[in-house]
């Protein structure tokens, strides 16, 4: 099986407690649903604003300079097909809950 490289390049913005914007460019890996460090996603605070977005403008073109991602990337890294289980060990099972909860749940 071939292994193809993919990354993304973004340009990220956040706002601070002080209410500056900041941003930066950076190179990630690329996954099939955004960035191996996930910043590639919009984050919001308690008040459901906007404090951090991020706009792809390239892919596959530049070395990969986001240090969350090489970190990451080192973790896992030394995995094999043989540290996974069979995916039907994935597949959700109904409940009795009624609410979604893990901390003193009952099922009524």
């Amino acid at each position: 099986m071939e292994t193809i490289k993919k990354t993304i390049t973004t340009i990220e913005q956040i706002k601070t407690q002080k209410g500056l914007v900041l941003q930066r460019t950076l190179t990630h890996i690329a996954t099939s649903d955004g960035t191996l460090c996930n910043s590639y996603t919009i984050k919001r605070n308690e008040k459901n604003e906007v404090i951090g977005d991020s706009l792809k403008i390239a892919e596959n073109q530049y070395p990969i300079t986001c240090v969350e991602c090489l970190v990451t990337w080192g973790e896992v890294c030394n995995f094999t097909i043989s540290d996974f289980a069979d995916s039907e060990q994935n597949n959700f099972t109904e409940t009795q809950l009624k609410e979604i909860c893990f901390d003193n749940c009952n099922s009524d």
